[in-house]
């Protein structure tokens, strides 16, 4: 892959540069300055089809080594992820993400997070995830949990979309409470206090809680 990008680079500057001194350059500094180059906006010189092309190709074959990457990555986080599958199916990819959130681990976090950016998954969706995960799933003690979200920025995130927070707590986390703990059930209270206050018209369900939890 890196052959290949390095090929695709050379086809733009030939194109592009009068002087040929940039054969001598290294050749992660010659993909390096092509980079560099598309970033800027500089159109690059030829036929109009093979600069386009080679433009593709390099777009490509980044976007496969940022997958082998991340598939290296992953597979040092978790051995039993399917790569392969990760690389080619989106719902295999989106859960996975989703899954490496679920956690107290701060490198399973930002993986998470550098994934969810790669791929366009909406940021917003891993940290309802998280916050879901946090209240009804996580073993760390309701004193502590606050201050993690608040690290992380979940609350502040979450709530500037008020009416779609609520909703969300009222129908995937509320079911899902530990009914017994009550600092989870305070915490729950105040993000839908937070929505209130935000402009969300809070209409609160009827539901059981789940007291399965200790």
């Amino acid at each position: 892959l890196h052959f290949a990008l390095y090929y695709y680079s050379v086809q733009l500057l030939a194109g592009s540069c009068v002087s040929r001194c940039f054969y001598q350059l290294p050749p992660a500094s010659l993909i390096q300055c092509v980079l560099q180059m598309k970033r800027s906006g500089k159109e690059f010189q030829g036929e109009g089809n093979s600069v386009a092309e080679f433009t593709e190709q390099i777009d490509s074959t980044l976007k496969q080594l940022a997958n082998f990457t991340y598939a290296r990555k992953l597979k040092q986080l978790d051995s039993s992820i399917d790569t392969s599958q990760f690389v080619s199916d989106e719902d295999y990819r989106k859960e996975t993400i989703f899954e490496l959130v679920r956690s107290e681990s701060d490198e399973n976090y930002d993986t998470a997070l550098s994934l969810a950016t790669h791929y366009a998954v909406p940021k917003r969706q891993l940290y309802f995830v998280y916050l879901a995960w946090i209240l009804t799933e996580s073993t760390s003690s309701s004193s502590v949990f606050p201050t993690k979200l608040d690290k992380r920025g979940t609350p502040s995130h979450l709530l500037e979309n008020p009416s779609e927070l609520s909703r969300n707590l009222q129908e995937s986390v509320y079911p899902r409470l530990p009914g017994c703990d009550l600092g989870r059930l305070c915490y729950y209270y105040t993000l839908l206090q937070s929505c209130e206050e935000r402009g969300a018209k809070i209409k609160l369900v009827r539901q059981k809680l789940n007291t399965t939890h200790s």
